[in-house]
């Protein structure tokens, strides 16, 4: 599989034109902007990208890293994006987030990915139908939505579980579980989602020739609906802990009515057992020991007192 996922030459309408890896060097040349898109975990790409970019050092670090936070820094010849969105990938877990790499120099859109990342396939599809990014900054604009856009079911889906658990009269057991593992998923979305709040308003202050101000206010709706995830993980956090405290005392409660029947019972059978125990000591002088009836007389005298503690108990309203 080719380190080359897509090239476009961008028509400035919408539109575009497929290319080929040989010719990504020549397209360059032209006045078009020129997306390039590429798969980081494949070892052709650094040589790949080397043939038609000159990256500073720390600029291909940063694209190849294998752990990124959301960061827009400003170099001199370019602009290092990095935005992370939900992982749809079949069979990956969606809070996984992956980046999505960006640096936009010249007329180029360098992108790299790690894993597939829907946001791309979806502007090569726009592209394709002639309703795609018009130049970098639309470009731009419309990762940072796709990303944005694509959270909003994941969180749906942990208000949805938090949702029907508060909805329990009762938390059953296993509950808690459930519960650890939607707090650890909002603790991780807020991980990544925080910083890419800061990176999505200084994408949105940029002053750059390829960023208008129709770009900004479309990626300061991207920012608004991120800044309204973090109040939802917020809130999702404070309920959650709500439920925490209810099965906390539930588990205590429990616990004391467990105790609280231990407590009872031993009450009732401590004179019981002590009366048997003295009866049962084996010395001389023991009463009844010749009398046949004395066993069941003993009984009787047993059963009255466990009934007496019985009723007592009852009166008392301690059962």
């Amino acid at each position: 599989m080719s380190a080359l996922v897509t090239a476009w030459q961008l028509n400035a309408s919408g539109g575009g034109e497929e290319l080929r890896q040989d010719q990504i060097a020549s397209k360059l040349k032209e006045d078009k902007i020129v997306w390039v898109h590429l798969d980081a975990m494949d070892p052709e790409a650094k040589p790949l990208l080397k043939e038609f970019c000159e990256l500073d050092v720390h600029v291909e670090a940063s694209l190849f890293a294998s752990n990124t936070r959301p960061r827009a820094d400003e170099f001199e010849d370019g602009c290092l994006i990095n935005l992370r969105g939900v992982n749809v990938n079949e069979g990956k877990d969606p809070v996984d987030m992956i980046s999505a790499r960006l640096w936009i120099s010249g007329n180029m859109i360098i992108s790299l990915r790690r894993q597939r990342m829907m946001a791309f396939n979806d502007l090569r599809e726009q592209l394709a139908r002639g309703k795609g990014p018009t130049g970098q900054g639309d470009f731009v604009a419309r990762v940072s939505n796709l990303l944005t856009v694509r959270m909003l079911p994941v969180l749906e889906a942990i208000d949805d579980q938090i949702t029907t658990f508060e909805d329990m009269d009762y938390l059953k057991r296993g509950v808690d579980d459930d519960l650890i593992e939607q707090r650890q998923n909002a603790a991780r979305l807020n991980r990544y989602i925080t910083p890419q709040q800061q990176a999505l308003l200084k994408l949105s202050t940029l002053e750059a020739d390829w960023l208008s101000d129709g770009h900004k206010t479309s990626i300061r709706q991207a920012l608004d609906s991120v800044m309204l995830y973090l109040d939802e993980i917020k809130e999702l956090k404070e309920r959650m802990e709500i439920l925490n405290d209810q099965l906390q005392k539930q588990s205590n409660g429990r616990i004391e009515h467990t105790m609280y029947v231990l407590s009872v019972v031993a009450g009732i059978f401590l004179p019981l057992g002590f009366l048997t125990g003295l009866l049962g000591i084996n010395v001389g002088g023991m009463p009844g020991v010749e009398d046949q009836n004395a066993f069941w007389l003993v009984s009787l005298i047993i059963l009255v007192i466990g009934i007496a503690e019985f009723m007592y108990f009852k009166w008392k309203k301690w059962i």
